[in-house]
């Protein structure tokens, strides 16, 4: 019942107290020992504290489970706000009041969703209308409106499934640096291209727009026939601000700010894109659930980078809440113990982030992703290294470089090869000038490298610098 575990742990405060009100009042005692265990994230025995065997375990667990979703649910229906109608509600109206009051009761309220762009909602009343003007040669517009928010809402649910869809090869592009993935991107940007041209709605454009601009910051393709980054993305806060009371454009405010804080940072704006790293991090627990909109496992690795840079490696390490994200998502999950592997490393626990990095690979096959398998195990090697096992470090290393050095695949990866000689130069811990004449060269080819090609180690960069500059002097 690990999902019941991470279901408590998640409650907030105010809610996990009305939770365990609740099983107090009805006297629920051996719920509320269960409760109280997942809470607390207790490592004692459950069964003897339960003093139960196996099997009531699970009943008492399912039986928790069943309560706290309840709860969570009538928690949720209570605090709706009770002008929000259903379609149920829009078609009783024709029933519960004369005619005329209720068709204007329901042009009032599509007033209010015609204002919120709420096609969902526009449907609803729209059906209603078409059914209250049926006897009426105004029947033919309310269909014809109606006709139109269903086209609209297809169209929308088409483009976000297009978002969603590009967001996962974007993921897989990352991951893999393949070709293959930029023809799929290419494809789905023009797919999304040709839905907004047919139904010129903001929200379709801003869905659009998060597609170019990641395609234009994340991606080798070029895009010739588009506007600049920041072009496009002043375009998006000109429709944002357009539309304040709507929910589903403002969500693009949070994605904005991470587009804003990785062009600045693609641009060497350091200064500038500050900001927009503490606007996103101040959402950090629950930022990984927005990988469905955007690139979003990028903005950690990015993060390490610009925290360490700026010598703000304390907050990264003093970061104690849990991260949410989904399960399922491969790429999220192997992303947030990566980026837990170097909060780990930075706060001084290298044995603790060796642990993570093989656990990572242990678990998890990269025969489709080789960019993040040398992401992963170059980071491994090197660790090893600060710890001074030189040889297991050198194992790791000689494994990549059979890897990488034995496939014509693997030809663009010059960066790889050269860190991989880096490495293996600092194991040597001579100190004689020809050696150390030897490692600089070394660092300054991977940095000529790694400048020109699909770069790797960002969030040890500082910190190999660092180490090779030590060296040296």
């Amino acid at each position: 019942m690990d999902k019941l575990k991470r279901i408590i742990l998640q409650l907030d405060q105010e809610k996990y107290k009305e939770l365990e009100e609740s099983l107090i009042k009805t006297h629920s005692d051996k719920f509320l020992t269960l409760l109280r265990y997942y809470r607390t994230n207790s490592t004692a025995n459950l069964l003897e504290i339960l003093n139960c065997n196996e099997n009531a375990l699970y009943v008492l667990k399912s039986r928790l489970f069943d309560k706290t979703q309840k709860y969570l649910i009538d928690n949720h229906n209570n605090s709706k706000n009770s002008d929000q109608k259903s379609i149920e509600n829009f078609n009783q109206y024709l029933t519960e009041f004369p005619r005329d009051t209720a068709i204007a009761m329901l042009h009032e309220i599509e007033k209010k969703y015609i204002q919120l762009n709420d096609p969902a909602n526009l449907t609803a009343i729209y059906s209603a209308l078409k059914k209250a003007y049926h006897y009426s040669d105004k029947q033919y517009i309310y269909s014809q409106l109606y006709n139109k928010q269903v086209a609209f809402s297809i169209s929308l649910e088409k483009a976000d499934d297009l978002l969603f869809s590009f967001n996962k090869h974007l993921a897989n592009y990352f991951f893999s640096n393949a070709s293959s993935e930029l023809d799929i991107l290419v494809l789905l940007k023009n797919e999304i291209k040709n839905i907004h041209a047919l139904n010129k709605s903001h929200k379709i454009e801003l869905i659009l727009n998060s597609i170019l601009i990641q395609m234009l910051l994340f991606t080798r393709v070029e895009l010739a026939e588009e506007d600049p980054v920041e072009d496009i993305i002043q375009k998006s806060e000109t429709i944002i601000n357009q539309y304040p009371e709507d929910k589903q454009v403002e969500q693009h405010k949070l994605l904005l700010a991470f587009f804003k804080f990785e062009y600045y940072k693609s641009i060497n704006q350091i200064k500038k894109c500050l900001p927009y790293l503490d606007l996103v991090n101040a959402q950090s627990q629950k930022w990984l659930l927005y990988g469905n909109y955007c690139l979003a496992l990028k903005f950690l690795f990015s993060k390490v980078e610009i925290l360490v840079r700026f010598g703000r490696v304390k907050e990264l390490t003093e970061e104690k809440h849990d991260h949410y994200f989904d399960n399922y998502d491969f790429y999220s999950t192997v992303a947030f113990r990566f980026y837990d592997a170097l909060k780990n490393y930075y706060g001084g626990q290298i044995k603790e982030a060796i642990a993570i990095l093989n656990k990572i690979i242990e678990k998890s096959s990269f025969v489709n992703f080789p960019h993040m398998e040398f992401e992963i195990k170059l980071t491994l090697a090197y660790f090893y290294y600060r710890k001074k096992e030189f040889e297991v470090a050198g194992n790791v290393l000689k494994n990549l470089s059979r890897k990488v050095n034995g496939s014509e695949e693997f030809s663009k990866y010059n960066n790889v090869k050269t860190f991989i000689k880096l490495i293996t130069a600092l194991l040597t811990e001579k100190k004689t000038p020809a050696y150390l004449t030897k490692q600089a060269t070394l660092l300054e080819q991977f940095n000529f490298y790694n400048f020109s090609e699909r770069k790797v180690l960002q969030h040890l960069q500082h910190d190999i610098e660092t180490i090779t500059s030590l060296k040296k002097n």
